[in-house]
C-alpha cells in the first residue's frame, strides 16, 4: 500500500480542506498520515480520523 504524508503548519483540528483531501486519498486505498504542529500543546499527540492517522508535534514559538 502506498503511503502519503501530509504536513500542515496548524494542529489540524479542524482543517476541513486537509481532512477532506486525506479522507479522499484514504478512500482511494492510500495509507495517509497527517503531520501537524501543535504550538499550544493542548491537543492529543496522536489521533485517527476516518482511517487517517494524525500525528501532532509540540513545537515552540518565538515571536
Amino acid at each position: 500500500m502506498t503511503h502519503v504524508a501530509m504536513i500542515v503548519s496548524n494542529p489540524c483540528d479542524p482543517d476541513p480542506r486537509v481532512e477532506k483531501e486525506a479522507s479522499t486519498l484514504s478512500d482511494a486505498g492510500y495509507n495517509v498520515t497527517i503531520h501537524a504542529f501543535d504550538r499550544e500543546g493542548e491537543r492529543e499527540q496522536e489521533a485517527k480520523l476516518e482511517g487517517v492517522q494524525i500525528k501532532r508535534y509540540r513545537v515552540g514559538f518565538t515571536p
